[in-house]
């Protein structure tokens, strides 16, 4: 899908606040641990498995994404090595990222909660 100038600016604004959004309300509460959600449609991989289209990824350190082998950074680098892709460069990736926030969003809020109530139960260990 071609974007103009000015859905590229609102695609990629609208990253920066999901970003900033999961840096602020994600991944501190991570306490070390890693999640990733996938999202999109079901496609089949070369290597013959299926699965989500996309993915996401969230630590105490980096939000980042993927689809299939490609590694994706959310937002531009500024650099444009070889293999460098992020979800506004491939809008095509953006946009369903910005389409399935919802159910994104509730994904990490439910893996926050239960690393949230693992660590809980070492203080309501009971034998």
């Amino acid at each position: 899908m071609e974007l103009t100038t000015e859905e590229k600016a609102k695609l990629k604004s609208n990253i920066e606040r999901i970003k900033a959004y999961i840096e602020a309300e994600i991944s501190p509460k991570l306490c070390g641990e890693a999640i990733t959600v996938y999202f999109g449609n079901v496609v089949h991989f070369a290597n013959g498995t299926t699965g989500k289209q996309y993915r996401l990824y969230v630590d105490g350190r980096s939000v980042c994404g993927g689809a299939g082998n490609l590694c994706m950074n959310l937002l531009p680098t500024g650099t444009q090595e070889f293999g460098c892709a992020d979800f506004c460069t491939r809008s095509d990736a953006g946009l369903e990222l910005i389409h399935s926030w919802p159910a994104i969003k509730q994904e990490l809020l439910q893996k926050v909660q239960n690393v949230a109530e693992r660590k809980s139960s070492l203080d309501n260990f009971e034998l």
